[in-house]
């Protein structure tokens, strides 16, 4: 798979958090957010985490985007 940006994001996983979950992000902090966020993810049957590359997901990108840093 290519390293090619996603809407200018590392990549489409990065992108999703951001869409999908940006604004309530935005609102708490990001590392707490992270931990919910997989928290939920584990609680998905193994199939449908499957779908999820989480270890893809740049985290400090996203935290820097959401800080507005």
């Amino acid at each position: 798979m290519s390293n090619k940006k996603h809407n200018g994001w590392t990549n489409r996983e990065t992108w999703l958090v951001d869409l999908w979950f940006g604004e309530e992000a935005k609102k708490n902090l990001c590392d707490k957010f992270k931990h919910k966020f997989l928290d939920h993810l584990a609680e998905l049957p193994s199939w449908a985490q499957d779908f999820i590359d989480y270890e893809k997901i740049d985290w400090l990108q996203l935290e820097k985007a959401w800080r507005g840093i």
